[in-house]
């Protein structure tokens, strides 16, 4: 073999070699991104805003819950979210009248602690007056 075919043939093995290494290292950079794309989507999916579920935008009020919606576990399992007709979160429905002698506390806050989201109704709930004990229901 003279020195003409050996240096050719060192070239062709020499480029062959780098583009394998091209190769490589393009495979690995584009599944490195792709990863990185999943996981951004699996962590917008995991934890977009819950309030999204049962919140719609008032122009006069902002952010209010939706009327009428029930969603099981929403805040873990056995923690659900329940809206009345008028959007408030409660079990039950209220009479938009104030019966005589009742007074009414209305607030329409959205971020409730986690052992509140079933356990208690305290918004949209009718109370009776103010004494030294409190609201009385």
């Amino acid at each position: 073999m003279n020195k003409s075919s050996t240096s050719r043939t060192l070239r062709y093995i020499r480029l062959i070699a780098i583009n394998i290494i091209i190769l490589s290292l393009s495979l690995v950079v584009i599944e490195g991104l792709a990863s990185y794309v999943l996981l951004t989507h699996d962590f917008m999916k995991m934890y977009s805003l819950a309030e999204r579920r049962h919140t719609k935008y008032d122009p006069d009020l902002g952010w209010v819950n939706e009327s009428s919606v029930y969603i099981p576990n929403m805040y873990g399992p056995g923690i659900y979210l329940k809206t009345n007709s008028r959007g408030f979160r409660n079990n039950r429905e209220f009479d938009p009248i104030v019966p005589n002698g009742k007074h009414r506390i209305i607030s329409q806050a959205i971020h409730l602690p986690l052992a509140m989201a079933s356990t208690m109704t305290i918004l949209g709930v009718s109370y009776s007056q103010h004494s030294t004990q409190g609201l009385k229901r």
